[in-house]
């Protein structure tokens, strides 16, 4: 299995696991129930179970494929409309297939972190809206907000490496003799 297939599958898997949750969690959902909430954590917006139910499907959906998509797209795009380092470069007509390539394949992971994001989102809402009355604590919201972020400078992190500077490679010093 190549990793391209490996971030397929484990995209594929958390998005079984992303529908499995939302049907687990309607017999948890009132029927009206707190969908936002403030800066201290009190509810300030309130949709129907259903329409959280619809709301945060499409979004579970919609939100990793426009990520692939987006990335996907810049094999098409004019090079001046496509933020990647050293762009010139990697964007050369020699090399432009197998960058933007690497960037559609990279693009998987991070709709992998999108739909982790939003389905812990999602349990957050389910959970707050157990409590009496409905609230969301800080905890709650830094221990989706967080990974989610860490995820995130990771997955830029391994994308500028990818694409650092072409003569970037350490270079090996020798000592002067003497």
């Amino acid at each position: 299995m190549t990793r391209f297939q490996f971030s397929v599958l484990v995209l594929a898997i958390l998005w079984i696991g992303f529908g499995a949750s939302l049907l687990g969690a309607v017999p948890m959902l009132p029927p009206r129930m707190a969908t936002h909430f403030d800066g201290a954590g009190n509810p300030n917006g309130w949709m129907s179970r259903s329409a959280h139910l619809i709301f945060m499907g499409a979004f579970g959906i919609g939100f990793p494929l426009f990520i692939i998509g987006m990335c996907w797209m810049a094999r098409y795009l004019p090079l001046s409309a496509i933020n990647l380092p050293h762009r010139e470069y990697w964007l050369a007509s020699e090399r432009r297939d197998e960058s933007t390539d690497y960037l559609f394949q990279h693009s998987i992971w991070l709709a992998c972190l999108g739909i982790a994001f939003i389905t812990g989102l999602h349990w957050a809402v389910v959970f707050s809206n157990q409590r009496q009355p409905a609230s969301l604590p800080l905890t709650w919201v830094l221990s989706v907000v967080g990974p989610f972020l860490i995820g995130v400078v990771a997955w830029i992190a391994f994308l500028y490496r990818r694409f650092r500077r072409p003569n970037s490679q350490p270079s090996k010093h020798i000592a002067p003799a003497l």
